[in-house]
Formats: structure tokens, sequence, C-alpha cells
């Protein structure tokens, strides 16, 4: 600094006559400038107020301060300048006087924040120019704030001085003028090396609690008193030191120089005294009653130094010793011996700052003898260490090695050589981190050999613990240029789990790194290559430690001088990742080049598959800075963007372009959520100012055939799109949106605006081409429109508009909170058609036709609890195509208030019969919406062709969450029923085995998913919440169950249990009256049933019987699974099967049927086996007729009778019997109870 202050004072002088013509303004203009700028640097900006009288032999300033980052540190005011400037041509600063009228120093600087540069830089030895006389130094009031000594202090400074020759004489003088205690500093130095004289006068007094006393902590902060003066030739100096605290001496001494023969200089020191008073109590006892310092010695003409005898003695602590230089500074002989131990045992606090430090013992030892021979000797060894929870066992150094002189080649020469071997044992640290990183036992050790003009060989370094192990073999040298270090550095560390504490990260895996190269320790220049190894590398971050981990190897090269940082080469592999760089980067220039490549995302995100690179560069040219990226990655997806960062006229200017292409979406489908699948571009571009907030942007994106498995939005995204945005925005905050707009085949959306702080206006505009793409049942256009403003800064007005085909009506009104908190007022009025709905509920899902008023209010905080309003529909058709049923007449509302919705609905079934239901429900989404529903049937038929037709009656209830979980309970009464044995075997053929399409086009595709045949995945859709069951279903009478020559009535009852997702079915019902028709041949039931058993595939199971006029009984079993039971023929006494169809059928034996009749045979079989067609002639007649049961049957005599059946009402059931022989039969069968039937018949007999 006051090389550059006397710098700026020639130039001064050398140009002043120039200058001296401009005018007090142009003078502050550019020599204030000049100042600043010169004075300035990083982290230092110097401000200059009120300069005047620059050129001549008197200038003043009113003010001058210094900031750093953190504001001004210091202020001078009122800076005066006396000086002759033409001193300096003759090299000399002749300053008759320096004065300010006030010091401020409120702190001291703040070390200089940032990065290095990454320019090397200088170093040198600091020169002073020229001669300098500083006749008056003075400053009138100087304050230092408190957080430069720890106390607010004000001060008056003046002196003087001068370094003339080698003559240096100085004079200052410090008073301490606040309220504080009373304190003043002296100095008065006069040195005069052509007379070989010298005189010293220092003095420091202060008053109790002053500064020196609480600074350096005196206990009980005495008044001080410190004296040191002396006067005489070089010949007969002397000089006493005096230390006075509270009135008492505690230190003093004297300094001597004495002549001697030949030119020599003996010298002695001698200072001791009771030191007690100023150390803490429990370090008092380390320094006891008396230390005391004695040193005499000898310095001869030529130089050499001879240190007779060294004696330094305190309570616990004895050093003496004795050393003599050679005349080149060299040893001859060193004889050092040092103990460090407690008079009475035990550990000994040592006078050091911060937390305690205690030593059990220590000793030193150095031993060399130049006339005994080169070597040379040394130990220190401690035991028993402890400091602030850290703690040692034994520390010991250990040194041997030589001094010699020597004359090869007749040229002088000397060296030094040592060997050190450091242990440490029994480390224990208070902080966790750094005892697992150094571990309990640390060794080292070096081999250092020093000759005169070689490098200073350091070889053999190692410090090494549980680990880690640390090696180091170089050279150190030119001292003046820097300190240069050349050489090879290893280090190893087997588990980086021991450095996850210091890390404050996980860590694992181990490293190893081979270093070599050079560099000059003083400038931070160096040169460096590097190669290391890892292996099961981990950092704790799973994208990371799943590309690192593994066996890596890495490499670097790279040089740092005055022209810059150039960085050869950078080089990563792991299996997950190859990594690499280049370049070079200087103030204001740079050019770097990297790339990166992911072998397999699937290591960092499992949904994803192949690979991945990015690849780079980042050019400076000045102050414009340029960063190029592209990248690619799995389905062929690719992306480049472009940044550039300029500051012209001081401002910071930004620019940037992007561009994207994803050829195959669906390959992101599984990362989404959603089938996506489809094509897609992205180009974006903007430029913008930092310093003001400025910018604008544009981009747009291109879709081709976008799908996102959502029924509603894909017949709209599909085909071509494009999405359009332009903005703008303004320093003063305002934003305009001029063009947002999406644009398929299937609909337009459109918006623009302007966003303010506390003014915006934004124009919304959706229209849906033709809604025929959502539902085929209405045509047209469906239009959203409205705008949405901000006024007041606080709320957002909203008015959106919705009109379409089928008298579609919307409106949205109200307005929201700006910040998107806070209450909402917002009312929902239109009427939609319910057609809308298809596209959402699927292709498979229930079809709704008929128009839905809505009617609602959202006012109140968001939620629930603040909807109001009604939702109805009149006269809709409902289709639920899975479970064959059509509901027609439908009207349903729900009038919603207080967070609950009440619901009534009733509608007439297309099978017959009707169904309605009532109900309330709570508007609870994380309660799952809690109700309770009433659904009452009324004769509600049901049927499917081919297996079931059937009317129901009773009541259900659901209670518990109706989004899953709510309890389905009640009981269900079938009417007449009519259960059908299918003819054939359902299924025989077998199920269509899974088929996997093969690029297969969208339009088959689209047919696919609308048959159902696609399964897709649905965003946001987690396991559904099972519903519990607890129905029964009963039906007393009339289950008929008829196929396959079996005609059955049967009754009984289903408890309906488990839940939805696993329902189990437990019942059965009985046979009730039957027979079975097979060849022309009648046969009564005598055994019949159908059992449900946890599933709704009902095992039949049906025995007829006959008898034989040979007194053979013949047995035919239907038993198994309705959809494909099993006949099986039986006898007593036991025959073949065949053989028991002929009988029964025939009358005779297998040997004696007719090719006829085994054909009629196996028509019966096939019949019972599911090859009939399901009734024969009567069965057809029957159901023409509308009766329960016809059957037409003839005697061994030839009497044929015919029987009819029919359920006159739901507990009567009459059948009536007429013979060809004039005889009939009419029963009848009453049902009483459920238990309890009566049975009456009337014959013409």
């Amino acid at each position: 600094m006051m090389r550059r202050y006397l710098s700026l004072l020639a130039c001064l002088a050398l140009f002043a006559p120039p200058l001296a013509a401009q005018t007090e303004d142009e003078d502050r203009g550019f020599l204030v400038r000049t100042l600043e700028g010169a004075l300035s640097g990083a982290g230092r900006e110097v401000r200059i107020e009120g300069f005047r009288g620059a050129l001549s032999s008197t200038a003043t300033l009113e003010t001058l301060t210094i900031a750093d980052d953190a504001g001004v540190w210091i202020t001078l005011s009122g800076v005066a300048l006396d000086w002759r400037r033409a001193a300096l041509l003759s090299g000399r600063v002749e300053v008759t006087a320096l004065t300010a009228d006030e010091i401020v120093l409120e702190r001291l600087p703040a070390p200089a924040p940032g990065l290095p540069a990454p320019e090397a830089g200088s170093f040198r030895l600091p020169e002073l120019p020229v001669s300098v006389e500083l006749g008056e130094i003075r400053a009138d009031r100087v304050a230092l704030g408190e957080a430069v000594l720890g106390e607010a202090v004000v001060l008056q400074v003046a002196g003087g001085a001068a370094l003339v020759g080698g003559r240096v004489q100085a004079q200052l003088s410090v008073l301490r003028t606040d309220d504080g205690p009373a304190g003043r500093l002296a100095l008065d130095l006069d040195y005069d090396e052509a007379a070989a004289r010298a005189a010293l006068d220092v003095s420091l007094e202060e008053a109790p609690g002053g500064i020196a006393a609480r600074v350096l902590g005196l206990p009980g902060a005495p008044d001080v008193a410190l004296s040191l003066v002396g006067a005489g030739p070089f010949d007969d100096f002397a000089a006493r030191l005096r230390l006075m605290t509270g009135g008492a001496e505690r230190l003093a001494g004297s300094f001597i120089l004495k002549g001697a023969d030949a030119g020599a200089r003996r010298f002695s020191a001698d200072l001791s005294g009771d030191v007690t008073a100023l150390v803490a109590p429990d370090l008092r006892g380390f320094f006891g009653p008396e230390v005391a310092l004695r040193a005499e010695g000898l310095r001869a003409a030529d130089g050499a130094l001879e240190l007779e005898d060294f004696t330094l003695r305190a309570a616990a602590l004895s050093l003496s010793g004795a050393a003599r230089l050679g005349a080149d500074g060299f040893p001859e002989r060193l004889a050092v011996e040092g103990r460090l131990a407690a008079p009475g045992g035990g550990p000994v606090r040592l006078p050091l700052g911060g937390a305690p430090a205690l030593v059990q013992s220590a000793e030193l030892h150095l031993a060399h003898d130049a006339t005994e021979g080169p070597g040379w000797t040394g130990r220190f060894a401690a035991t028993g260490f402890r400091r602030g929870g850290a703690a040692a066992e034994r520390l010991q150094l250990d040194v041997a090695g030589e001094m010699a002189r020597g004359t090869p080649g007749g040229v002088p020469l000397r060296r030094v050589t040592a060997r050190l071997d450091l242990g440490l044992s029994g480390l224990d640290l208070a902080d966790p981190a750094l005892a697992g990183a150094l571990g309990q036992d640390v060794r080292g050790g070096a081999d250092i050999a020093w000759q005169e003009d070689a490098p200073l060989r350091l070889s053999q370094v190692r410090l090494a613990g549980r680990d880690y192990a640390l090696a180091l073999d170089g050279t150190l040298s030119d001292l003046t240029g820097g300190l240069r270090a050349e050489g090879r550095a290893e280090a190893r560390i087997d588990r980086l789990e021991s450095l996850a504490g210091l890390a404050g990260r996980p860590l694992a895996g181990a490293v190893q790194l081979d270093l070599s190269g050079e560099a000059v320790l003083l400038t931070g220049a160096f040169d460096i290559e590097a190669q290391g190894s890892t292996n099961g590398l981990a950092v704790g971050e799973p994208v990371a430690d799943a590309l690192i981990g593994g066996a890596g190897r890495l490499a670097l090269a790279a040089r740092r001088d005055a022209a810059g940082l150039l960085l050869r080469s950078f080089m990563l592999e792991t299996p997950g990742v190859a990594a690499g760089g280049e370049g070079r980067l200087a103030t204001g220039d740079a050019d770097i080049r990297f790339q990166a490549t992911i072998r397999d995302v699937a290591r960092i995100e499992p949904r994803l598959a192949g690979p991945a690179t990015l690849a780079g560069t980042l050019v400076q040219t000045g102050p414009e800075v340029q960063l190029d990226l592209t990248a690619a990655g799995p389905g062929g997806a690719s992306a480049s963007a472009r940044a550039t960062l300029a500051e012209p006229q001081g401002a910071r200017d930004i620019a940037g372009q992007v561009q994207a292409t994803l050829p195959d979406l669906s390959r992101f489908a599984e990362l989404v959520g959603l089938p996506l699948s489809g094509r897609a571009s992205l180009t974006a571009e903007g430029t913008g100012r930092l310093s003001t907030g400025a910018f604008a942007a544009t981009a747009e994106a291109r879709t081709e055939a976008l799908a996102l498995g959502q029924a509603l939005l894909d017949p709209l995204l599909g085909g071509a799109g494009r999405l359009s945005l332009a903005v703008e925005g303004a320093d003063n905050g305002a934003v305009r949106l001029s063009d947002l707009r999406l644009e398929t085949p299937g609909m337009l959306a459109e918006a623009a605006g302007t966003l303010r702080r506390s003014a915006s206006i934004v124009e919304i505009d959706v229209r849906i081409r033709d809604v025929a793409l959502l539902t085929p049942e209405l045509s047209g256009p469906l239009a959203l429109s409205g705008r949405v403003a901000e006024a007041d800064g606080e709320r957002l007005t909203l008015a959106l508009d919705l009109a379409g085909p089928g008298d579609s009506t919307g409106r949205v009104s109200g307005s929201v909170p700006a910040s998107g908190e806070g209450p909402l007022d917002l009312a929902l009025v239109g009427r939609l058609p319910l057609a809308l709905a298809d596209a959402a509920l699927g292709p498979q899902g229930p079809r709704l036709r008929g128009p839905l008023d809505i009617d609602l209010a959202l006012r109140g905080t968001p939620g629930f609890g603040a909807l109001a309003g009604r939702v109805s529909v009149t006269g809709a058709r409902v289709l639920l195509p899975a479970e064959g049923i059509v509901l027609e007449d439908a009207t349903a509302s729900a009038n919603i208030a207080g967070g609950t919705a009440e619901l009534e609905a009733r509608a007439r079934v297309q099978e017959g019969g009707s169904i309605a239901a009532t109900g309330r429900v709570a508007l609870d989404a994380g309660a799952g919406f809690p109700g309770q529903l009433e659904v009452a049937l009324s004769e509600m038929g049901l049927r499917q062709r081919g297996l079931y037709r059937t009317a129901l009656d009773g009541r259900v209830t659901l209670d518990g969450p109706l989004a899953g979980g709510a309890l389905i309970a009640g009981r269900v009464e079938l009417g007449r029923t009519e259960l059908r044995i299918p003819s054939s075997a359902l299924g025989a053929g077998g199920g269509i085995p899974e088929i996997t399409h093969q690029s297969e086009p969208a339009e088959v595709r689209a047919t696919r998913r609308r048959a159902g045949l696609v399964a897709e995945a649905r965003a946001g859709t987690g396991p559904r919440r099972a519903w519990p069951l607890d129905m029964l279903i009963v039906a007393p009478r009339r289950i008929f169950l008829r196929g396959r020559g079996v005609d059955a009535e049967l009754g009984g009852e289903i408890r309906l249990g488990g839940t939805t997702a696993a329902p189990l079915p437990s019942g059965r019902f009985e046979l009730i009256r039957g027979r079975l028709e097979i060849l022309g041949k009648r046969l009564e039931l005598t055994e019949g049933s159908a059992t449900l058993a946890g599933d709704f595939n009902p095992e039949v199971r049906v025995v007829a019987r006959s008898r034989s006029d040979d007194g053979t009984e013949a047995f035919i079993t239907l038993a198994g699974s309705a959809d494909n039971p099993e006949i099986t023929f039986s006898s007593v006494p036991d025959l073949p099967q065949d053989e028991v169809l002929a009988r029964l059928f025939f009358g005779r034996g297998i040997e004696t049927v007719s090719p006829l009749q085994a054909a009629q045979l196996a028509s019966a079989v096939a019949t019972l086996a599911g090859g009939g067609n399901g009734g024969g002639l009567l069965g057809g007649l029957r159901r023409g007729v509308g009766l329960d049961d016809l059957d037409v049957t003839s005697s061994a005599e030839g009497v044929t009778t015919a029987r009819v059946g029919k359920y006159v009402t739901e507990r009567v059931y009459t059948d009536v019997e007429v013979g060809s022989d004039g005889r009939s039969t009419v029963s009848i069968n009453l049902d009483v109870t459920g238990d309890l039937r009566a049975r009456g018949r009337v014959n013409t007999e």
C-alpha cells in the first residue's frame, strides 16, 4: 500500500506542469478518478470527496472512505498534506505535515470475497523506492469501533518519521481522550547505522481497566506501566526493561552489547520476575513464583555467532542449551535439552489461548557437534495430552541426519539431511467426524535433504492411518521466485465411510489418486497430471450413486500460469457414466468443451431405458459468454440449447434458444404414468436484461398423433397439433401475453392479455370443433370463451360462457383470490347433455342420455363446504352394457348445502319394474365421501340371454365411504326365474390367447380401445377399496331350471358376503318338482339342487330314476357346474352304461339294439351332454302358451296322459292331468308360510 501511495505522488509531481492549467472541476474529475482507481481494487472501493490543491505544495481533501463488500470500514476527514513536490525528482519524499481532523475505523476490513482469478499471481519482495521524511503526522481524533479492540475507543495521535540513508528516526505519541481509563503510549527511536549508535525510549501507561490489561487478559485488569529505555554506541549499549502492574514490579531485566577483541561484540540478556499476577490462577502452576530468561554469547566480526549459554526456567519448564553458527550461518554445534513436567507430578496446564490444554509430560532433545562428525539427532515426545475434548496418549517425533560442509571440486558446499519418524497413538477426538476420519493411531515420516544451491529434497513423506495412506516425493526450490514444488503424491482411502462425518453426507467406497507435476506455492501457479481409480463409490445421492458406483477411473491434466488456467484433459469413467472435458480459462477469455454419456438411463430411472448423452461448450470473448449444449436420450429424443450472456454498456443481457424432439412419446409412458403415444417437438427462444428484468420469449411445440390415454382428451389432441407462445416482460414488471395458442384437428384454444401487479386482463377462447369426437349422439362445435381480470391486485374476476350443441349452455362468473389463498365467490349455471360424458366413461362404460341442469355457487374457503346449489337430470336414459340393464325415464337430483348432498333418483327398467334411490352424502373427499343410500327394487327385470331371466324386489342400503369401502346390505327376493342349462359347454373352444400387436396403426388401436380390448394405465389411480357385502337373496319357489332334457322347479336362498373385490356367495336351491325328458322317455326327478359356494357358477345336481319290467333300476345323474355339467348312467344291479341306456329306453340288452335305435341312443346322450336344442317340442310349446309346466306321457297299457302346471298367484300352484282313458286330476299347492305347505288333489274317480 505504501508503495502505491508513493508512486502516485511521483506521478503527480512529474505531470504537474501540464495539469496545472486545469480548472478545479477538471482537477476533480481526472485526478480523483485516477487516485480512486489506483487505490481501489477487488473487494476495496476508495471514495474521495472535496479534493483540492493536488498540484500545489498543500493538498487537502474533505473525506476519504474505504469500503469492502460489507460497507465503509474507515473514514478520514479533514486531511491535509504539506509536502515538497520537487524532492521526488531526487528520490526523496519530504512531507512537512500530514494531518487529519478525524479518523474513524469502525472495524477491520473483511477478507476479499469470491473465487481466485484463473491466472497465477507473481511474487516479489517489497522494496521502498525513495527516502521518506515525514516532519509531522497528526490525527486530532481517531475513533476505533468496538469491533477493533473489543470496545469503542477515541485516541489522539501525533508523531513524525524519517528514513534517510541508513538512519531511522521516529516519534509517536498516542493519547486516549474519551471517558475510558486514561492511557498513553510514547515511542522515540533513533537508529544510526553509520554512527554505530542507537537510542530507544518506549513507554506505556494505563489506568486500571485499560486496553492493554483487557486485551492481554490480565486478572483484575490492573493498571499497567511498561518501559524500555536504552542508549549508547553499539560497543557499549544497555537497555532496561521494566513491567509493573498494580504498583508492583512483575518483570525486569537488561539487554547489553559490549565490544570485544578483533571487532567482536558480546551480548547478554537477563530477565526475571514473578508473573503469577499476570496470568490466570490455573496457569500459575506452570510459571511458579519466578521465571527467568538468561542468554549470553558472542558475535564475531566475520558474522559467526556463538550462544554460549541459554536458560529458560519456570516451575514446570526447564529449557537450556548452547549453539554455534559459522560465519556463513551454518550450524556447527547444537545442544538443547528441555523438559516439561509438574514439580509434584500430574498434568500441566499449558499457557495457550483457547480451550485449556494439559500435558502429562514432554521432553525435547537436540544434539550436533561438527568436531565429532556430521551427524545430528533430535527427539520430541509428549504424553497425556488433552485439550477441548481431544486427547492423545503419546506423541513422538524422532529426527536423525547429517549437517556437513564440503568442497567438491574446490567449491564450498553445505548440506543437511534428516529422517523424520512420527507416531501418534491413543488419539481420542471430541469431534466424532474427525475421529472417524483419522482413527486412533497415526503414523508418518519423511526424508529431507538440503544442499546449498540445490532444491530441498523431500522423499518418502508418508502419513497413514486405519483407512488411508498418503505419500509424497518431491523438491522445493526458488524461494525468491515463489517457492517452487515439484514431485509426485499418492493418496489412498480404503473406506470413504470414515470421511462421511467430515463431508456431512453418506459416503462409501474406495479411492486411489496419483498426482505428479509442479507448483509455485506463493503464486498459485501449477502444472499437474493426476490419475485415479474408484471402487463402489457412493455419495448418498441415488442418482449420482447409480452412475458412479462400481469400478471407475479418472484422469486430469491442467496448468495454471500468468496466462490463465488450461485444462488439457479431464476424464471420468464408471460402469454407469463416461465424462470428459478440456479447455482454457482466463479473465475475459474462455473456451471449455465437455461431454458426458450415461450408458443406460435405467440406472437412474427404471422406467426408461437406453443411453443418454450431453455435450457442450462454454466460450467467453471479452464481456460475452456463450454456452452451447446438445443432448440425446431414449427413444431418439434429442435437444440443443444456446445461451449468451453479454454486458453492453454495463448492462447484463441474456439470450437463449432451445430445440427438442421426442419422436416416440410411448417410451416415456411409464415415466409420466400415462399411456403416452405420438411424437412431439419444441423450439423456443428469448432475450432478457438481468439488470431490469425485461424479457421477450417465443415458443412453439408440435405434436403428431398425440394420445394421453385419457378418453376425454385423446380425440381432441390427436392428429397434427401446434402449441405456440409469445410473451414479453417490461422492466416495470408488466407481462404481455400476445399469443398463447393450441391448435389440433379437434380443438382450438387461444389466450391473450396483459399481466400487471394490480391490473391484469386475459381473454380466453376454447373451441371444440365437433363434439362428435366425444360422443356420436351430438354434432357441432362446443365453445368456451370469456375473460379473467385483476383490478385491485387481490382478486381475479371471471366471466366465462359455454355454448354448444344439444342446448349446451353454461356460465361461470365471480372472483377468486389472485394469490390462490382466500375465499372464493363463484357461480356456475348451465345445461349440458349427458352424452358429453361418453369419452370420459370409456368405450365399455355406461351411456347417459338426457340433459344435466346445473345451478351451483362456490362461496367461501375453497372446499366442498363452500359449495351450494342443485344438480338435476330429468327424462334421462341410462345404458349399462356390461350388466345388460337399460334404465328409462330416469330422474335424479342432488341438493348441495353445508358440505352435504341430498340425493334422489328414480327410473323405469326396460326389462320391467323400476328402481329408486334416496340418501345423503357428506362431501368429504378425505373421508371417502361417507353417506347413506337406500335403493328400492320393484319387480326389476334382469336377463342374460340364454342363461337366466328374473325379476327383483327388495331394498339395498349403502352405508359408509361411497368412494370405496361402504357396506352394501339388504334383502332381495327373486320373482319368477328361469335358469337355462346351455345347449353346449361355454368356452369349449378355449379363450382367445393374448395377442401382441407389432407396429399397430393408430386407427386399429383406437378401434380396439373402443371395444375394450386395450388395457391402459390411468394417471392418479391407485388400488380401489373393496366394498363389504351383506346381502340375502331369497327365492322360495319358481326357480325353473331347464335345458338338456331337464325341466325342474327349485326354491331356496343365497347369502352374499365378502367384498366386491372377492364376493363369497353361499346358499342352495332345492328341487320342488321336475322331470327329465330324453329319447321320448320322461323320467321323474328324485333329487335336484343348485348350490353356490364361493362362486357364481352354481353346482347343479339332478337325479332321475326309472324301473324296467325286469326289476332293474336305472339312474341318470346330471352333476357339475351349471356351465358345463357331466352326465352319468348307473343301475341296480350294476351294468355298463351302454347296457343301462339300452334297457332304459328300449327294454332290451345292448346286443339286440338295431342301428336306428343306436342312433336314437346317441342323440339322447348328445342332448344330455349339451348337443340338443335345449327343450324340444314340448319346451317350445310350454314357452309359447306361457305355462310353467307341460308334459305328455304314455303308460305300458297305451294310456296317454297330458299334464299342465301354472302358478296362479305368488303362493298358489296348480296342475291338471288329463288321460286318454277319461281320467283327470286337479292338484293345488298352497304355500301357507315359508316352512308350511298345503296340498290338495281332486280326480274323476
